[in-house]
């Protein structure tokens, strides 16, 4: 089962998002770490931790036959198929096989909006395959509930002050703030989810202008 860790964060928490990343001692694919610099060319950067089991990467071609219709690991394999026809000299990580995660990094979207970073676990029955890489998992999101919760839709009284602030997809989860975003947001700062499109986002603006709030325009 998938796990997500979503917070909001700007730019000047970059190095405290990487000094939490640094203890649980990943390594990027080309086996190295991480630079405040990498982050404003990257949007999704693939977190190793070979130290806990194989990487395995996907069969090419893939055979979609072999996964249940419709689950996580089915989706993953037709669209990394799909990606495979486009570059075949490319080969891709099984994130559901492999200790691994991806990291979602948070951009400044139109100038005033910032999406939100995320960490993601993809990986299958990870307890019972990588036990230990499993204790990293549960120590990270022990650090993450240290931080402030802005919204949270797991519980039936999901409300937040800051709703209006936050575009955010229809999505069950509890998202964190670093200590510099959660200023941002007290000063009128706005966010949205890193998987909201342009025409969401700015039809959710659009409805906030009309309640006669000042909503950025995109």
């Amino acid at each position: 089962m998938s796990q997500r860790n979503v917070f909001i964060a700007i730019k000047d928490d970059f190095p405290d998002i990487l000094e939490l990343l640094e203890k649980y001692s990943y390594r990027t694919l080309n086996n190295d770490t991480l630079e405040l610099s990498d982050l404003d060319f990257v949007s999704e950067v693939v977190l190793c931790f070979p130290q806990y089991g194989e990487i395995v990467y996907w069969p090419d071609p893939i055979d979609v036959s072999l996964y249940k219709e419709n689950s996580d690991e089915w989706k993953s394999a037709i669209m990394t198929r799909q990606l495979q026809v486009k570059n075949q000299k490319v080969k891709y990580i099984n994130s559901f096989l492999s200790p691994v995660a991806s990291f979602v990094v948070p951009k400044l979207r139109h100038n005033s909006i910032w999406s939100t970073g995320a960490i993601n676990f993809h990986g299958l029955k990870l307890k019972e395959r990588f036990p230990e890489f499993h204790k990293i998992i549960g120590k990270m999101n022990r650090d993450m509930k240290k931080m402030e919760i802005i919204s949270d839709t797991t519980k039936r009284d999901c409300f937040s002050k800051y709703s209006e602030q936050l575009c955010l997809c229809s999505i069950v989860q509890k998202i964190f703030s670093f200590s510099n975003a959660i200023r941002n947001l007290e000063d009128g700062g706005y966010y949205t989810d890193y998987m909201c499109t342009d025409f969401v986002l700015d039809k959710y603006f659009k409805q906030l202008r009309l309640k006669g709030i000042n909503a950025p325009e995109i």
